[in-house]
């Protein structure tokens, strides 16, 4: 059915997404070496490291969330959720998806007001660099539609499962 060949393809690209927002992790691990060797044995601290931590933190955060989501990473109660059916724990999505889809709307609505403010004021950060903060507010938006259309795959399996009986 073309709807399971659709989410199969927003399935990939938030795998792909994720993997290549979770290397930015290592990107920062290596900054941060290099701010703490510039800083503490060559006594010349960076201005530039810090700032850019912070916007490769939105970046890994913001863009990995489709496939957290993907994966069933996103954080949930268990206390009563381990003893469903995967019948119950589908229907149960299905209740609580309206909350789901109203935060990826408003991530992606507010998210892109955000940054088209800061792209057409010249906002910058208030930190050394000043470098422009748009980049990184973009994340925002572009990360609540991933995790948005990542939802709607989510949603489409759920329902089969409670409508089938199964997957």
């Amino acid at each position: 059915m073309w709807v399971d060949r659709l989410f199969g393809f927003v399935d990939r690209v938030n795998t792909w997404v994720g993997t290549v927002a979770s290397y930015l992790v290592l990107v920062a691990i290596g900054t941060i070496a290099y701010e703490v060797t510039a800083r503490y044995v060559f006594n010349s601290p960076t201005k530039w490291v810090t700032e850019l931590n912070i916007y490769m933190l939105c970046a890994y955060v913001l863009l990995s969330g489709g496939f957290a989501l993907l994966e069933g990473q996103h954080v949930r109660v268990d206390l009563f959720w381990l003893r469903l059916s995967d019948k119950r724990k589908a229907l149960a999505d299905l209740f609580t998806s309206v909350l789901f889809f109203a935060f990826a709307v408003a991530l992606v609505w507010k998210g892109a007001e955000m940054t088209l403010r800061s792209f057409t004021g010249g906002t910058t950060s208030p930190e050394a660099m000043a470098w422009p903060l748009y980049p990184s507010q973009a994340m925002v938006p572009i990360g609540g539609f991933l995790l948005g259309i990542q939802g709607l795959a989510k949603f489409w399996r759920d329902l089969r499962i409670v409508r089938k009986g199964g997957a």
